[in-house]
């Protein structure tokens, strides 16, 4: 029996309005509302988690859609690597809230996280007990690891699927907003 992990980055729902809740992805997760991931919003407010070099993060995303699309077409592929990766688009989180900024033609409040004030705001976080809190913030903790980004989604080149850029989706999601 063939088998593939299948590796999307960050899904393009959690930057919509309500989330991914919204779309009923991650119900239990703790951390698919709208703001419980580097934006929100809504309310003109970002995240930046600065990674190991001083700069912010960079990070791969999908749209869920598109998720599908891959998945469906790689089913006719005749060999699976152990992993296939897909994207729709790689940025920095920095250019990430640029995007939302001019899709939204607003500026937004923006908070820098170096390791440092992760570290103490999860600390912050276990002393209220706050869970949510804790996963927001071990989630950016993850993202400014590089653990959401990935450099050579093979799956795009091996499949006929033309993903949805971030912007172009970013604009349909927000636009009766």
């Amino acid at each position: 029996m063939q088998y593939t992990s299948f590796v999307c980055g960050i899904l393009y729902e959690r930057f919509a309005p309500g989330g991914m809740y919204a779309s009923r992805i991650g119900l239990r997760s703790g951390i698919g509302a709208e703001g419980d991931y580097l934006m929100h919003i809504s309310q003109n407010k970002a995240q930046i988690p600065l990674g190991t070099n001083g700069q912010p993060a960079i990070i791969s995303l999908t749209s869920a859609e598109d998720v599908g699309k891959f998945v469906a077409a790689a089913i006719s592929l005749s060999q699976w690597p152990p992993e296939l990766r897909m994207r729709g688009d790689r940025m920095s989180v920095s250019r990430l809230i640029q995007i939302t900024e001019i899709v939204r033609g607003a500026g937004f409040q923006k908070t820098q996280y170096n390791a440092q004030s992760m570290q103490s705001a999860l600390q912050t976080a276990q002393t209220a007990q706050n869970i949510q809190q804790q996963l927001c913030v071990i989630t950016m903790m993850a993202t400014a690891s590089g653990r959401f980004d990935f450099a050579s989604p093979n799956l795009n080149a091996l499949v006929d699927v033309t993903p949805t850029r971030f912007q172009a989706w970013l604009q349909k999601a927000w636009e009766d907003h």
